[in-house]
C-alpha cells in the first residue's frame, strides 16, 4: 500500500502542474541525488549543483530576445597575469595591481547595477516566458558577482605580493 502522504503530495504536484499549464505559467524541475523531485517558478531556488538538469515546463510560444550578459572574468585569462619583466619596478607593479582591481570593482559595480534592474523587471514582468529569461539572467549576473568577488580576494593579493618580492629584489640590487 503506498503511504499516503506520497499520494497527497503526488495529486498536489499534478494539480500545480494542470493549472499552470492552463496559466501559461513556466516552471522547473529538478530531482535530487535522493530521487525526490522538487518544483519551482523561481530559477534562483534551483540549488547551483541541480541548475544544469533543471527541466523547464509548459513555456509559451512567445519570442523574446534577452541581450545576453557578458562573460564574467576568466581566470585564465593571461591579459591581466602578466608577470613582471626584469626591467619592471615597483611602482609599475603597483599600478597594474591597481589598474586590476578597478576593472574588477567596476565589474563588480555593473553586475550590482543589472541585478537590481534585472529583479525589478522581473517584478513587472507580465508573461513567464519573460520572467524565466530575465531570471536565467539574474542567475548568472549572481554567479559573476561570486566569481568578480572571488578574485578580489584571491587573485589581487597574490599580485600585491608579487610587487612586494620585486620591491624586495630592488632593494637588494
Amino acid at each position: 500500500m503506498k503511504d499516503p502522504g506520497r499520494i497527497v503530495l503526488s495529486l498536489m504536484v499534478l494539480v500545480t502542474i494542470t493549472f499552470s499549464a492552463a496559466a501559461h505559467a513556466a516552471f522547473y524541475s529538478w530531482e535530487d541525488e535522493e530521487g525526490n523531485t522538487h518544483f519551482t517558478d523561481d530559477l534562483t531556488r534551483v540549488p547551483p549543483s541541480y541548475r544544469e538538469q533543471v527541466h523547464i515546463e509548459s513555456l509559451p510560444e512567445e519570442t523574446i530576445s534577452v541581450t545576453p550578459a557578458p562573460p564574467p572574468p576568466s581566470p585564465t585569462d593571461t591579459s591581466a597575469k602578466t608577470p613582471p619583466s626584469p626591467t619592471d619596478d615597483y611602482s609599475e607593479c603597483l599600478k597594474r595591481v591597481e589598474e586590476e582591481r578597478e576593472r574588477l570593482i567596476r565589474q563588480l559595480d555593473e553586475d550590482q547595477d543589472r541585478l537590481v534592474e534585472l529583479n525589478r523587471v522581473i517584478r513587472r514582468s507580465t508573461t513567464s516566458r519573460k520572467k524565466n529569461a530575465y531570471q536565467r539572467e539574474r542567475v548568472a549576473v549572481k554567479d559573476r558577482i561570486a566569481m568578480t568577488e572571488e578574485m578580489l580576494r584571491d587573485k589581487v593579493r597574490p599580485m600585491e605580493e608579487e610587487c612586494e618580492t620585486i620591491r624586495y629584489w630592488q632593494g637588494e640590487e
